[in-house]
């Protein structure tokens, strides 16, 4: 068993911050005061949407519970502090030879921003979500009180948790499953001129007994669509073994590769590299996918400045945003030169703070930053509509196991109409000129909910409330919130996501 520090010490100092949370909780005045989460110094959340919610409340502060407790490699389990990070927690463990079976993409986002976020990675087809890997959890109530919520004990609060937003309670403690792991990573590359023949392709990955550990697609145009399959391998590189690095700041950006890669694939043709596992795991962390790269477009810079810091009759900016060339709505393909001059700008966390510096409503306006879990049998016909009616391009393409599990807000659980596998279908993007992102956005909202799929909520939602409690069952959330005594102690789940 490995300990991050003296074991005890390590208790002793999660005690003492516990303690000091509660004394916060106590010293506040529980009656009609929606209580929020202060964020560490100079961090960044990991959402889209803003935190407006948090004006005019009082805030309790969780930013020290970013401790590793305890690894045990003998048991393949950790227990974490909610406050630790992706990469923080991805090199403790894979020192030791595991790692946890879902590893969210960007470094900084915490174990329980992934909980409370539904996240997901392309081992997701096979584990579910990062909530789907934690086997319990130690929960601060709004009376003061901490419990421990699996499936054993508080399940109804357990399987609740995930994508409530904090809504119900703060996780203190997380215990977390592990798996043996390698440090290096084998990809296989298959290009399809036909995305539906992809998504067949990734569905029969998953339903073989001996398929690959991780699976996920990206569609760059409607007759190019990549599925990466990847595995553990059993050896390091050897002569002649071709190997991807992404650990420099300047390296190509990963869409990127994968995209010069389909360039000289022939339909249905297959081409095997290695990759050094952690630059797998944060593969997409620099350029945020490949947000970043509409960094290159002069004319959305122009488009920025223009909208957010010219002030000018509204008759006269209207005219000039309308001549900025707004058809070329891909993202740029960085040259080596702005890679080594900006390269260090891109990553999820440099982005994320242009991002929550005022920016949210803009981009709101204009991109497209969506996840919508859809069926399996859907996930084509969803793609081609998304392509036709708004010509967003790429879309990320993620299976993920489906619970059977009651998850109250989950996006991977569908009570009336279960389903064995569902796709996460990243639409990131500016939308064809004519549409905003808001309106590309809504419309995909309804599309989504008439294929039987749900959103993730990390983002902005258009839902007006009596939509959003038509999609999750307000009875149950308001047993819950009772249950547990958070009504009127922690914001609910509608401020938070609407």
């Amino acid at each position: 068993m490995f300990v991050s520090q003296d074991e005890q010490q390590q208790q002793d100092t999660h005690s003492q911050q516990v303690a000091a949370i509660l004394g916060q909780l106590k010293g506040k005045n529980l009656r009609n005061e929606f209580k929020t989460i202060s964020l560490q110094q100079n961090s960044y959340p990991n959402l889209v949407r803003g935190n407006q919610y948090k004006k005019g409340g009082t805030h309790i502060d969780i930013g020290r519970l970013n401790q590793i407790l305890e690894i045990n490699v003998k048991e393949l389990t950790a227990w974490i502090e909610p406050r630790v990070t992706m990469e923080e927690l991805v090199d403790a463990t894979l020192s030791l030879g595991v790692l946890p079976p879902v590893i969210p993409e960007f470094k900084t986002i915490t174990v329980g921003g992934a909980i409370s976020g539904s996240a997901l990675e392309s081992s997701s087809h096979a584990h579910g979500q990062f909530n789907d890997i934690c086997l319990a959890y130690d929960v601060l109530l709004g009376n003061g009180e901490i419990v421990r919520a699996s499936p054993e004990e508080n399940a109804d609060l357990f399987y609740s948790i995930s994508g409530a937003y904090g809504s119900l309670g703060i996780i203190l403690r997380v215990k977390l499953k592990l798996i043996p792991a390698k440090p290096w990573i084998e990809l296989t590359y298959r290009r399809f001129d036909d995305h539906a023949q992809a998504v067949s392709y990734m569905s029969n990955l998953h339903y073989n007994k001996s398929g690959p550990e991780f699976i996920e697609g990206i569609v760059f145009q409607r007759t190019n669509t990549v599925v990466i399959s990847a595995k553990f391998a059993t050896h390091p590189p050897g002569v002649g073994d071709p190997v991807l690095s992404l650990s420099r700041y300047y390296s190509t950006l990963y869409f990127q590769h994968v995209l010069g890669l389909s360039e000289t694939l022939p339909n249905h043709a297959m081409r095997r590299e290695l990759i050094a596992t952690k630059d797998y795991l944060f593969r997409h962390d620099r350029g945020t996918f490949w947000m970043g790269a509409y960094a290159v477009h002069g004319w959305l810079l122009s488009l920025y400045t223009l909208e957010r810091f010219i002030v000018l009759p509204a008759g006269i900016k209207n005219a000039l945003i309308k001549k900025i060339d707004m058809d070329r709505w891909e993202p740029g393909l960085p040259g080596p030169l702005f890679r080594f001059l900006f390269g260090w700008a891109l990553s999820s966390k440099r982005l994320y703070k242009v991002l929550h510096t005022g920016n949210e409503r803009w981009f709101e306006k204009n991109f497209v930053v969506q996840d919508f879990y859809i069926p399996e049998k859907y996930v084509s016909e969803f793609v081609h509509k998304t392509l036709k009616e708004f010509a967003i391009t790429p879309l990320w393409l993620c299976p993920v196991k489906a619970t059977t599990t009651p998850q109250l807000f989950s996006p991977h659980y569908v009570a009336q109409k279960p389903h064995a596998l569902v796709f996460d279908v990243g639409v990131y993007g500016i939308p064809r000129k004519g549409i905003t992102g808001a309106q590309a956005a809504q419309q995909l909202e309804k599309l989504t909910l008439q294929k039987e799929g749900r959103k993730m909520l990390y983002t902005h939602s258009f839902y007006s409330p009596e939509e959003l409690w038509k999609i999750y069952s307000f009875g149950d959330y308001q047993k819950l919130r009772q249950k547990y005594h958070a009504e009127g102690v922690w914001t609910d789940f509608q401020h938070k996501v609407l």
